[in-house]
């Protein structure tokens, strides 16, 4: 079906052209409904679109860039039309020419023409001249059309014309939405960066849970939460690569140790050299558990395009890893991050109770203030060490004994869900102070050494 639904639609274009000019030159009716008629076909995407806003703003108010999508939509519309010439030539050539090779020749039939190719060929040439010579057939369809009906109907020309003309400008047209865009790049707002960043520590919890030496070191390929928590546990090349990028941009975020980066990403290469292939090729779906290839054995193209997409991608980024400092500041702002997103779940707590509402308020601050903390040492990183241990000491003193008020106070009346999100945040804060100071006594030492130096010798202690 979903053949026989693309061949249909390769066959839309040409139809809707012939049908314009069979409605201009000679069928029955007037010109003007043949006109609308294809207008309304070539529109549905709009149409259905509008219909939808509107029965949204009935529903309530209206969403942030709502006017920019329609607008967008009225102009890819203009766009069809303008261009239906060109792609219908397009389209019945590319039919012609698979039919022959398919019944006749039988030569040349995985041959096409890349993006890299039409990148060289944009290179070479001057950019109007090229889209004149690839798009002559719109223009000529036009004039051939406009003749015609100037010998045959010339009272149909003043309602053809608005379709005509776009069709004679068509490569101009190209050319004109084919401009780099000029626009200045917008400074995203302190706000919308934290709600991206806090999106991004709640993707990477994901990671975190289920790539772990259960499962090889290799993402599961999801986690259905309703109604029992079910891990599917088996894998792709794809959400391989998505692993590995995503350990990555988990190390430059600050949600993982540089010990922790290189070890999730070679125990992960460990496991893929123990995994079945075909060719090189890597097959589709393996179990995470027993590494062994699951049935309908085969290997996908895409899956295998978007591995080596990602393995290029990781092998840039580590080559940059190697320049960094040892103890980033992104560390610290990573710890920010997790308490940001616990600070969003006991926000989404009904404080509608007295003791919970206090409570709701203790931890909310308290993890504020944490953050603040953190703010004001980013420019002394001699001091970073010094801050860690302020840190441990007043989440353990003060922001754990204030969330567990607030869950025994909560007790019986907040929901599974929220108690497990509490938990398993307090624990992935816990964890990354403990992954922080473990990361400062492996790589700076001398850093821990130097803070707890004799006063003799400068430092702030009496004693060794």
């Amino acid at each position: 079906w979903k053949i026989f639904d693309n061949l249909r639609r390769s066959l839309r274009s040409p139809a809707m052209l012939a049908l314009l000019i069979a409605g201009w030159l000679g069928l029955p009716g007037s010109p003007w409904v043949w006109t609308l008629m294809v207008a309304v076909v070539s529109g549905l995407p709009l149409i259905t679109g509008t219909v939808r806003r509107i029965a949204r703003r009935l529903r309530g108010p209206r969403s942030v860039g709502e006017g920019g999508q329609l607008g967008r939509e009225v102009v890819r519309w203009l766009l069809n039309l303008a261009f239906l010439p060109y792609e219908s030539i397009l389209m019945v050539d590319a039919i012609g020419t698979s039919l022959v090779r398919l019944l006749v020749s039988r030569q040349r039939l995985l041959q096409w023409t890349t993006a890299a190719h039409t990148v060289k060929l944009f290179g070479r040439e001057s950019r109007i001249g090229l889209l004149w010579r690839r798009m002559r057939c719109g223009p000529v369809v036009g004039l051939l059309v406009a003749a015609a009906l100037g010998l045959f109907r010339p009272g149909v020309l003043p309602i053809s014309a608005p379709l005509i003309l776009p069709w004679l400008l068509s490569p101009f047209l190209a050319a004109w939405i084919g401009q780099s865009a000029d626009d200045e790049p917008v400074e995203l707002a302190s706000r919308d960066k934290r709600r991206l960043r806090h999106l991004a520590r709640r993707t990477w919890l994901y990671f975190e849970r289920f790539v772990g030496p259960e499962d090889h070191w290799l993402p599961p390929d999801h986690y259905q939460e309703e109604p029992r928590g079910t891990v599917a546990h088996r894998t792709s090349p794809t959400n391989i690569g998505m692993t590995l990028l995503s350990t990555l941009g988990a190390w430059e975020l600050g949600y993982v140790s540089l010990m922790g980066l290189m070890l999730r990403i070679s125990d992960t290469f460990d496991s893929l050299d123990e995994l079945e292939r075909y060719r090189g090729h890597f097959l589709n779906w393996y179990d995470t558990r027993n590494l062994s290839t699951l049935s309908p054995r085969y290997v996908s193209t895409v899956d295998s395009g978007n591995l080596a997409a990602a393995l290029m991608a990781l092998a840039q980024g580590l080559e940059g890893v190697q320049h960094r400092p040892v103890l980033r500041w992104e560390r610290w702002r990573g710890l920010c991050d997790t308490l940001g997103v616990l600070r969003e779940v006991v926000g989404e707590i009904p404080s509608d109770e007295e003791g919970i509402a206090e409570g709701v308020s203790e931890v909310r601050s308290c993890a504020q203030s944490i953050c603040d903390m953190i703010a004001e040492g980013r420019d002394e990183p001699e001091n970073w060490v010094r801050l860690l241990t302020q840190l441990e000491t007043v989440i353990e003193a003060s922001f754990h004994p204030r969330l567990e008020a607030l869950r025994e106070a909560g007790a019986g009346r907040l929901d599974v869900a929220t108690l497990r999100a509490l938990r398993l945040w307090s624990e992935r804060i816990h964890f990354h102070l403990s992954d922080l100071r473990d990361e400062v006594d492996r790589v700076v030492p001398w850093m821990v050494a130097m803070e707890e130096r004799p006063a003799l010798l400068g430092g702030d202690k009496g004693s060794a």
